[in-house]
């Protein structure tokens, strides 16, 4: 996403430290409720240091931000101060939705459905199928080492589920196994983003698909080579406010 922020002339104030901070918070983050999810540490810290570097400010390293945020939600009961909890999350990096959303209700079963013959050809070296550069390559399955305790027709599903759903992602993308809370962007959308699994559950009733338990790791040997699942990912949250700016901070003369 492309978020814009809000600039502070330097001829209006000397920013250092946890001024800087402030001045930050204070030009893009409009306090709310103070439950309501702002943006991941992560992506909070990024627009951080945009506009520090936008202001010619020297940036705080992330431990001295989050001495911040701590400090900021001391003033809580005065002005709704910030505050940031740690969640544990499952992930499966290196995957992203596929552009056209997740579980569309169109989305097509073709001649190059993952068990289809033509399908089977391609992935032992029938050469590369149309329009699949940005897809997934479908040879995966027939690789991948899969446990005697995993039912090939339970691989299968998942196989074919990731083909029709998703496509490779790149840099820090990656997909939530569970529902969350909808962060920054999303929130102003929708209250929870639904996870792999729920999406993966409808989609097995929808084509009659066998249920497949995603408890464990055993079920992730099924993934892709290019994806990878991580069972406990530390995900840090920021709450208490919004972007003044629709969708994150915002640019422009102050």
């Amino acid at each position: 996403a492309t978020f814009e922020l809000t600039l502070i002339p330097l001829r209006q104030y000397f920013l250092s430290g946890s001024r800087g901070f402030r001045a930050f918070v204070s030009a893009n983050v409009r306090r709310t409720d103070p439950r309501a999810p702002l943006a991941t540490f992560e992506d909070f810290y990024t627009l951080y240091v945009l506009f520090c570097t936008q202001n010619e400010i020297n940036p705080l390293s992330t431990d001295k931000l989050l001495r911040e945020i701590r400090f900021d939600r001391g003033l809580g009961s005065r002005r709704g101060g910030l505050t940031m909890q740690t969640h544990t999350a499952r992930r499966i990096r290196g995957l992203a939705w596929k552009s056209a959303g997740p579980l569309a209700a169109t989305t097509p079963r073709g001649p190059l459905s993952p068990l289809s013959p033509a399908a089977r050809e391609w992935s032992g070296g029938g050469g590369a199928p149309p329009a699949l550069e940005r897809v997934l390559t479908r040879g995966w399955l027939a690789e991948a080492a899969l446990p005697e305790e995993l039912p090939r027709e339970h691989a299968e599903a998942l196989a074919d589920f990731i083909f029709d759903q998703c496509e490779l992602g790149s840099g820090r993308e990656f997909i939530d196994m569970d529902d969350r809370e909808a962060v920054g962007e999303e929130a102003a959308q929708k209250a929870v983003s639904v996870g792999f699994a729920s999406r993966f559950e409808a989609w097995c009733k929808r084509e009659g698909r066998p249920a497949v338990s995603l408890d464990g790791q055993l079920w992730a040997s099924a993934l892709p080579t290019a994806a990878e699942f991580f069972p406990a990912v530390r995900v840090r949250v920021v709450y208490g406010g919004e972007w003044v700016a629709a969708g994150g901070a915002r640019a422009g003369g102050g």
